[in-house]
């Protein structure tokens, strides 16, 4: 099994290698654009096979909750349904927050976990945590 990844669709549909990625990974999964029936944009997705319908999906869907899968199989709009603190552990993106993490760990070795938990607002979970970390 071979995964790319990228956060831009151009950065495929611009390579060199296009035609080649996109004929043999009959699996793609996009995730949500609100910019996805932008003229450039648009052309993009078409590339990709993608109808009006689903440039409708994909410009409505939820990010970091929705993701739209493409294969041979069919196409769907999926939930993954993580929740708040599932999303407080996998939905970090970007340089600012991932030097953030990286602050809490460094002052918070011990109880960082429930430190970053704190941060994202999930006090409860953060105490839950704190108290599971004791025993």
């Amino acid at each position: 099994m071979v995964v790319m990844a990228t956060q831009q669709i151009s950065d495929i549909a611009n390579s060199d290698i296009a035609d080649v990625v996109l004929e043999n990974c009959p699996t793609k999964i996009l995730l949500p654009n609100a910019e996805s029936k932008n003229p450039g944009s648009r052309s993009l997705y078409e590339r990709v096979g993608l109808n009006e319908r689903e440039l409708d999906i994909l410009q409505v869907s939820v990010p970091k909750q929705h993701y739209y899968v493409v294969s041979k199989l069919g196409r769907r709009l999926v939930d993954l349904g993580v929740g708040k603190v599932g999303l407080a552990w996998v939905g970090v993106n970007g340089r600012e927050e991932r030097k953030i993490v990286e602050s809490v760990m460094e002052q918070c070795p011990e109880t960082w976990r429930a430190e970053w938990l704190r941060l994202k607002g999930l006090t409860n979970w953060a105490e839950y945590l704190s108290r599971m970390e004791e025993v």
